[in-house]
């Protein structure tokens, strides 16, 4: 169902912040453009919220405007938001559904952590 899904997690001990926050998007059985958000504590129940689209486009556009607030996350829980888990078909790059900078922000990141 989903065409692209996203998991991401901050954990801010110091803060005690442990949140989650996943996003997908496909097409649903009738054929509309379905976005799911699903997001709250770590190991929690959580919310969900479901939004209708018209088409991909603007399935793509819901998707990014999520993400954005995750990319400011610093700011406001003193830790970026780590990308744990992302799906998206082999036709189809991460960069068309996710905002550069969380992208680039993980893949430097995961470079330090190897170093």
């Amino acid at each position: 169902m989903f065409e692209f899904s996203i998991l991401l997690e901050a954990c801010n001990p110091e803060k005690k912040h442990w949140r989650s926050y996943f996003v997908a998007s496909g097409k649903d059985l009738l054929g509309d453009w379905v976005v799911e958000v699903s997001y709250g504590r770590i190991g929690a129940r959580g919310h969900r919220k479901t939004k209708v689209c018209a088409d991909q486009e603007a399935a793509r556009e819901e998707v990014l405007k999520c993400l954005e607030r995750r990319v400011n996350a610093p700011k406001r829980l003193g830790v970026p938001y780590k990308v744990k888990s992302i799906a998206c078909p082999e036709n189809s790059a991460p960069s068309f559904w996710c905002p550069p900078e969380l992208l680039q922000a993980n893949i430097l990141q995961n470079k330090q952590q190897l170093i």
